[in-house]
């Protein structure tokens, strides 16, 4: 199947490992920054101007990171009420397709925007107040993170629909 040839890709994997591996960083990196402000601050009586500025693009990236990673494992916030009611495999692997068709509709309105917003962003030339970073660092993310996000919707949306194939196939056993 075109889902496992993907799944054991190299470059999947790869992309994968990277992907956890900046996100691992981003987190690290800002509990390290974080610490550091503390500590600075009721420690020696000092602030380090501007580290906001620091914290919120590593903070942006390691939200759109998690976001993605999260979509990756479809382990995001779900209000899956039907599952709870309906019995009926079938009707179940329906409910779930049509649901991730649609999530991923709206997941492409969304990178498409977030590309927008990154363009215009870079346009204008916005600098951070104090450390004068370009604003387009911290914005880009959204594109990037919603792109990935959009990548992996596309992949349970084959899933879910080679899933629900195999229930028209082969019956309500699973």
């Amino acid at each position: 199947m075109l889902l496992e040839k993907i799944e054991k890709s190299k470059l999947w994997n790869a992309f994968l490992s990277i992907e956890r591996i900046l996100l691992k960083i981003c987190c690290f990196l800002v509990f390290v920054v974080l610490i550091i402000s503390v500590f600075m601050r009721y420690v020696f009586k000092s602030d380090l101007y501007g580290i906001e500025e620091f914290v919120a693009i590593l903070a942006m990236w390691m939200y759109m990171l998690s976001a993605s990673y999260a979509s990756y494992e479809d382990s995001h916030i779900k209000a899956d009420i039907l599952d709870t009611y309906i019995k009926n495999q079938k009707v179940l692997a329906l409910d779930h397709l049509v649901v991730e068709i649609i999530s991923t509709m709206v997941q492409g309105v969304f990178t498409v925007w977030g590309f927008q917003y990154a363009a215009w962003s870079f346009d204008m030339g916005n600098l951070s107040p104090y450390w004068k970073f370009p604003m387009f660092i911290s914005q880009v993310s959204l594109a990037v993170g919603l792109s990935l996000m959009l990548i992996y919707n596309i992949y349970h949306c084959v899933k879910k629909a080679q899933k629900f194939k195999m229930l028209l196939i082969g019956g309500d056993r699973e």
